[in-house]
């Protein structure tokens, strides 16, 4: 019985998977979204196969921490590989240079034959972010939609609403008169 090799382009809205058999064939290649769902389907597809899977992704924290609450949830077998290594691997395979899939393809391939690669666990410093990331189980028919995170604006400050940027007429207060610049042209002194 062989084992199953996924590798993992983590991405900030979708993550690209990648999984091959012991012999380097390509099992199932595809893009799914950044969410709990999502990656748990995949994961659950897999585990269905009967096969050990180990799994590899190319960064620890960020975008990748709801992809590790979901694996570690189901006590995975995860590798980190670099995007060093992840570089230099990519020139030993023919193909679409700095795809998403390529990228997933490489890290796969790399996990499969490296056996040096280090295993990824809550004490590495990930914890932090997988806790943050975990949510409460999907309602049935329901997917989750990702969190509201208010986005600061110039220097860290908070965009002004829609309210306080409004015309003061808008605002039911008299227009305050404005200043108009001078515009005109001087002569030159002689």
């Amino acid at each position: 019985m062989g084992s199953l090799w996924a590798g993992v382009d983590v991405g900030k809205t979708h993550h690209h998977v990648c999984v091959i058999d012991d012999d380097g064939t390509v099992v199932v290649s595809e893009k799914i979204p950044n969410d709990q769902q999502a990656i748990s389907g995949i994961a659950g597809r897999l585990g269905k196969r009967r096969k050990p899977i180990r799994w590899a992704v190319d960064l620890r924290g960020g975008p990748a921490a709801l992809l590790l609450a979901v694996l570690f949830d189901r006590n995975a077998d995860v590798r980190y590989v670099s995007g060093t290594v992840t570089s230099r691997m990519a020139e030993a395979f023919h193909g679409e240079r700095k795809t998403d899939a390529h990228d997933a393809y490489v890290i796969a391939q790399t996990l499969r034959m490296r056996g040096d690669l280090p295993t990824l666990t809550l004490a590495d410093g990930v914890a932090a972010a997988v806790e943050a990331a975990r949510l409460p189980p999907p309602r049935p028919g329901r997917r989750p939609g990702p969190p509201y995170r208010p986005h600061p604006g110039p220097a860290g400050h908070d965009q002004p609403s829609a309210r306080e940027d409004a015309e003061p007429a808008q605002q039911g207060r008299a227009a305050a008169p404005r200043a108009v610049a001078d515009t005109r042209r001087t002569a030159p002194r002689r």
